[in-house]
């Protein structure tokens, strides 16, 4: 790296990290140690670059401001429009934009990328002429990015490799273009082929290598349990709760007040169990079965009342917003919930009371529901089954609570029945399941297939149906 391009760099980062300050030449020299006259006339001859090509703004003071944007080529000058959207980088090379208000996508070769990367919002137009040389009729239109209006990547996972006296991340995902280079005073003491994550500096010049420093180490590149952290660091995914979640949720007192029970119908005496894979971590769901007269049968499913435990606008009630979902990597779950709730609480673990929102359905032998209701409860699971235990046990007709789990089989294959003659669809596509030894490493998988439409039906709407073991 040249000594420009390391004041240049220098430049971009003290005022990117304050992009609501402006400063004089005068000040920016004093703020980077500047002090003779070469180095004053580079610093002039940089901002100025920066200035003509959008990345900075000068005011009538001539004070100067980061802006943080490629300005557009188009403009001063004639043209289509410009078209704002979203980048797809293509692993083959290339990206996609797709306009967020139109749809329109427009197709932007690797040559026409300049420094968007992907995620970026950014500004493109479209040739006249597609620059490929076969293009179907039906093919997307053709463009080039003129201006990185925001930058949807901020830090990158990748492994440190030292290449003579440099060092570059290789970044984990293909998407990304270019190798990070990372100067050694920013390296964090990583060392060579472990892998780091890297927050990006501001990258405005195509024909140089985007620069970054290190802001964590994970471990050696290749053992299991850091890849996987590696990809949870790639897509954003939080590793941790804040400390003021986790304090609410450990306030949260474990046992249910006698007052709450009261308040709820209590189906404690009744025989509910789960019914869940092998590896599941918490258990959110629970089915019961009660014999009814003439033929018919009361069937219970019961849901942990989680909002019994979080308020709207609590802390954890914010941070369960943000992350939308619980995450289920190959070793490890990254809950959603603190784990006070989600594998205790709000768990219906066998032989714990636990909270419940339950739908209770009569239902005749011929799989028409009679009567339905919706109540709050609590109840006391008596049995964790695994998928592969309830085959066994419908496969030999022998095993605990087989005199329920027949009968809820039976009951099971009448409602899918009924479900297929008024049009039914149903997921086909892959599902993959994947085991890892105690060492974190992959020791086989497994898939299942489901999507398929049967019958007809004139009303349109989707169904979640959770298929029964051995389905």
């Amino acid at each position: 790296m040249t000594a420009d391009q390391q004041l240049k760099k220098r430049v971009l980062t003290y005022l990117s990290q304050r992009p609501a300050k402006s400063v004089t030449l005068k000040d920016l020299s004093r703020k980077l140690g500047i002090s003779n006259q070469a180095s004053h006339r580079a610093l002039r001859r940089i901002l100025g670059d920066l200035v003509q090509s959008g990345v900075l703004s000068t005011d009538r003071w001539g004070r100067f401001r980061y802006v943080g944007r490629l300005k557009p080529h188009s403009q001063n000058m004639p043209g289509p429009a410009r078209i704002v959207g979203k980048m797809s980088v293509m692993r083959r090379g290339g990206g996609i934009v797709r306009s967020e208000p139109s749809g329109e996508e427009i197709f932007v070769p690797a040559r026409f990328m300049r420094t968007a990367l992907h995620g970026d919002t950014v500004g493109v137009v479209p040739f006249a002429h597609p620059v490929r040389r076969r293009v179907a009729p039906d093919q997307r239109a053709e463009g080039e990015v003129v201006e990185v209006i925001q930058r949807g990547v901020r830090v990158v996972t990748g492994v440190l490799e030292r290449r003579g006296h440099f060092l570059v991340v290789i970044p984990d995902d293909e998407r990304f273009p270019r190798d990070i280079y990372v100067p050694a005073e920013s390296a964090a003491e990583a060392q060579h082929g472990e892998k780091v994550v890297v927050q990006l500096d501001p990258w405005t010049d195509e024909h140089l290598n985007p620069e970054g420093r290190v802001v964590e180490v994970l471990g050696p590149a290749g053992d299991a349990r850091v890849e996987v952290i590696g990809v949870a660091r790639g897509f954003g995914l939080p590793l941790s709760f804040p400390e003021g979640v986790l304090r609410e949720a450990e306030s949260l007192p474990g046992e249910i007040p006698r007052e709450e029970i009261r308040s709820r119908l209590d189906l404690r005496k009744t025989v509910c169990f789960t019914i869940d894979p092998e590896d599941a971590k918490d258990f959110d769901d629970a089915v019961s079965l009660e014999k009814l007269t003439g033929g018919r049968y009361r069937l219970g499913v019961h849901i942990a009342d989680v909002s019994h435990y979080v308020t709207p606008g609590s802390p954890v009630d914010e941070e369960a917003l943000s992350r939308g979902t619980s995450v289920y990597l190959v070793n490890q779950v990254i809950h959603m919930l603190p784990e006070r709730l989600s594998t205790d609480l709000c768990s219906l673990r066998p032989d714990r009371d636990r909270l419940t929102y339950s739908v209770l359905m009569d239902v005749n032998r011929y799989g028409t529901v009679e009567r339905c209701s919706i109540r709050k409860s609590v109840i006391r699971s008596a049995r964790r089954f695994t998928y592969e235990e309830v085959q066994g046990i419908l496969d030999s007709g022998k095993g605990d609570f087989a005199d329920l789990l027949l009968p809820l089989w039976q009951l099971s294959r009448r409602l899918r029945s009924r479900r297929r003659q008024g049009g039914v669809l149903t997921s086909i596509h892959p599902r993959h399941r994947s085991c890892s030894t105690s060492r974190g490493f992959l020791s086989g998988s497994g898939r299942k297939t489901g999507w398929k439409h049967t019958g007809s039906s004139r009303s349109a709407c989707f169904w979640r149906i959770r298929l029964w073991p051995g389905t």
